[in-house]
């Protein structure tokens, strides 16, 4: 007797499922990426894996090889703040004093950014100065500005001839590095 058309394997079915939510894990991950906020695992849990939450490590070791060979990136989690940092001697005396045990330390913070596998000898070679590519930024922001007066004149406060001309701290945020992977 023949399967039904559309009728998979379990294994089949399991492997697309993990696929299409490795996709999707990818999708929301560059998503966050693009605002700068961490990527909560009850969020993966709510908008990607449903109620399937026992495969997410499957899923995430899936999501970081199409991240890693699209974007060269990998999602990672983020590392916790160690508390005892924080906390004074003299907090530590009282804490010990009291008899309280103190509470077991989190395994993680169940938070998630990408992370840039590129090797970062590129990356600065990317934002050096070359003078033909702020020659051609020059001519293009002369062309643009023909109209403003000479003290409103623009040229040269926003040409910096790198590949990675990034003229803000958070520039970086509004457009990414994944604009210019890709």
């Amino acid at each position: 007797m023949q399967d039904a058309p559309g009728e998979d394997e379990g294994g089949d079915r399991g492997d697309g499922e993990i696929e299409k939510k490795a996709r999707d894990l990818v999708r929301l991950a560059l998503f966050h990426e693009q605002r700068r906020l961490p990527l909560r695992r009850d969020e993966i849990s709510k908008k990607v894996l449903g109620s399937g939450t026992r495969i997410f490590n499957a899923v995430l070791a899936s999501a970081n090889q199409i991240l890693q060979k699209t974007f060269a990136m990998e999602l990672v989690e983020m590392q916790a703040m160690p508390s005892d940092k924080d906390m004074s001697e003299k907090d530590a005396d009282l804490l010990k004093n009291t008899g309280i045990k103190k509470r077991a330390a989190p395994t993680g913070t169940k938070s998630y950014i990408l992370r840039s596998l590129l090797d970062p000898a590129l990356i600065e070679q990317a934002c050096a100065p070359d003078a033909e590519i702020r020659e051609l930024e020059q001519k293009e922001l002369v062309d643009e500005n023909e109209e403003f007066a000479e003290d409103d004149n623009p040229i040269g406060q926003r040409s910096t001839g790198s590949i990675f001309a990034w003229h803000g701290s958070d520039q970086l945020a509004s457009t990414g590095i994944l604009y210019v992977i890709l």
